[in-house]
């Protein structure tokens, strides 16, 4: 795995653990209780899972697959982000964490279109079929 590589992962992965502390800095924040804590528990916890599985696809499988789908959904993410970005710093310390965030997510992606990075995802070599 090229260096490029693993820092994608390594960021990646640390988005993801400032996620949880945004999400659960929200739950306290909204004062939450009871079945709608549990609700946005699990709905944090699948879309983290998910974001998971596309992050060891793409960085431990050379999933070129995986990237895209990652990629793509980081782009969605920032076209719905953007209309709210001039109100996160008025949320104090969740704003913060959801702007520094999103720069370790867009450094993140960055190092997915290195040239160690494309050249690592091109050597992905096909498997041979049955009849060879």
């Amino acid at each position: 795995m090229p260096k490029s590589i693993k820092i994608f992962e390594q960021l990646f992965l640390g988005s993801l653990v400032l996620g949880v502390v945004q999400a659960a800095l929200m739950i306290s924040e909204m004062g939450l209780e009871g079945r709608k804590v549990f609700e946005v528990a699990i709905t944090q916890f699948l879309v983290i899972f998910f974001i998971l599985v596309l992050v060891f696809l793409t960085s431990r499988k050379k999933s070129a697959i995986a990237k895209w789908v990652l990629v793509v959904f980081f782009v969605a993410g920032i076209a719905l982000y953007i209309p709210q970005l001039s109100s996160m710093f008025d949320q104090g310390i969740m704003g913060i964490i959801s702007v520094v965030q999103l720069a370790v997510q867009v450094v993140a992606v960055y190092f997915l279109f290195n040239e160690d990075s494309k050249a690592w995802f091109a050597s992905k070599k096909a498997v041979p079929s049955e009849a060879e």
